[in-house]
């Protein structure tokens, strides 16, 4: 009877540490508001996989106390700089959460630039959902944006390593997108205009100014051409600058930046077709409307 009960006794032992614990979402979000990484990926991980992906798809909250919306677990969790392997298992559980809009048209990615977040999290969810890159919110603010205007302020590290990620993170911002450079948003600042204000690093500023430059020479290379050739075909006029206002561009050549000015404000151009036109924008610059 001795052997039988001590076998029992391993038995249930056994089935205790392999059983599924059922959490509530309110257990999910307290351990990541006390930011307990450690009992939530082991609550998320002594669970089936079938649990997973329905309790985490279910999983959802509340950007803030006057939202009246429920958002991915994603979007709440990197507002405390989560750690990549946390961000990872979330996403595997729930892919469709890196494609989520919140209620201020912001995806998780718009969240992690804007919190902090570790250049890995943000490159994770870069390349999980590129389109992010380029998505304003209702501010007009894109991921970069966010991150010039509140990265460093917002990141769990010293302000040293806040900057060093920062720089990393705008650089793989802008080379998932060269064209977020020129995007004001809605009180008409640029991510140039935001990284001068908030005294970031002069490499980083600088990094952004040579972008200006170069995205300046490509468009000007650009206008000269269709202006070459539209004035062989040319039966409309058409006003470059008012053009890239009415996709929410805003023109590298601002009067606060004097190495960037020399704009020619009578520069137009004239172009055959309204068709040809819009179709040769769109391809050239990837024109998206506001």
């Amino acid at each position: 009877m001795k052997i039988l009960s001590d076998l029992r006794i391993k038995q249930i032992r056994l089935s205790l540490d392999h059983r599924d614990i059922y959490p509530s979402t309110k257990e999910i979000f307290d351990l990541i508001t006390c930011q307990n990484w450690g009992k939530l990926r082991t609550t998320l991980r002594r669970n089936s996989v079938f649990f997973q992906k329905n309790f985490v798809a279910d999983c959802t909250g509340t950007c803030c106390h006057t939202c009246k919306s429920n958002h991915s677990i994603l979007h709440y969790v990197c507002q405390f700089n989560p750690p990549y392997k946390v961000v990872k298992q979330l996403y595997k559980a729930n892919p469709k959460g890196a494609f989520d809009l919140d209620c201020k048209g912001r995806y998780p990615l718009h969240i992690a630039c804007k919190h902090g977040c570790d250049p890995k999290v943000i490159n994770f969810l870069i390349e999980k959902n590129p389109v992010a890159v380029k998505t304003q919110d209702i501010k007009n603010r894109t991921p970069l944006l966010l991150a010039i205007k509140s990265y460093v302020q917002r990141a769990h590290v010293g302000r040293t390593s806040a900057h060093y990620n920062l720089s990393q993170v705008a650089r793989d911002l802008i080379e998932a997108d060269e064209e977020s450079c020129l995007v004001e948003d809605r009180n008409g600042f640029t991510a140039l205009e935001y990284a001068i204000n908030e005294e970031l690093s002069i490499e980083l500023v600088r990094f952004i100014q040579y972008k200006f430059e170069d995205i300046r020479k490509e468009i000007q290379s650009r206008q000269d051409s269709l202006k070459n050739t539209d004035q062989r075909n040319g039966m409309i006029r058409f006003d470059f600058e008012e053009w890239c206002q009415k996709q929410n561009y805003v023109l590298p050549f601002k009067q606060s930046i004097p190495h960037l000015s020399g704009k020619n404000d009578a520069d137009k151009f004239t172009n055959g077709k309204d068709a040809l036109l819009f179709e040769l924008k769109a391809a050239s610059h990837k024109a998206r409307a506001a």
